[in-house]
């Protein structure tokens, strides 16, 4: 493989890891890209290298991916909190069968596993997480939240 760290590549996702993070294979060689998603053709920087897989940070979606909707959120790729947000609803629900069925069966060895994920019947407002950075405020005692 001859890309080197800053390169700029295109590759195809072909997959998502456990917390929602693009995965695509270029000539064997595996990469993570946040803010991709199954589908997608993105352009991508190569940030950080290892022997077998590396991470890149996305530049562009070259070609969209069927399943890829425009976030609610104006803050989703800033925040983090909801990495699955750029994924259609029902594709998030694939993707969550997937994985709970894949740490069922690999991790707790169940041979026997239904397979019915159900959605919820309201979709947006309920989250009570997110990903968010802070800094020291000058107020005493006080943080402030950043992107």
């Amino acid at each position: 493989m001859d890309i080197k760290k800053n390169d700029v590549f295109t590759v195809q996702i072909e997959d998502m890891s456990e917390d929602g993070v693009g995965i695509g294979k270029l000539d064997g060689y595996i990469w993570f890209i946040k803010d991709a998603v199954i589908g997608d053709v993105v352009e991508a920087k190569a940030m950080k290298m290892k022997k077998s897989y590396g991470f890149a940070r996305m530049m562009k979606v070259v070609e969209p991916s069927p399943h890829r909707v425009e976030p609610k959120c104006p803050v989703a790729r800033q925040c983090g909190g909801c990495q699955l947000q750029a994924l259609s609803y029902e594709e998030q629900l694939k993707f969550k069968e997937r994985k709970v069925y894949n740490n069922l069966v690999r991790i707790g060895k169940f041979d026997n596993v239904v397979e019915n994920p159900s959605g919820f019947c309201r979709l947006w407002g309920w989250t009570s997480r997110g990903d968010t950075g802070t800094r020291p405020s000058s107020r005493l005692g006080r943080i402030r939240m950043v992107r």
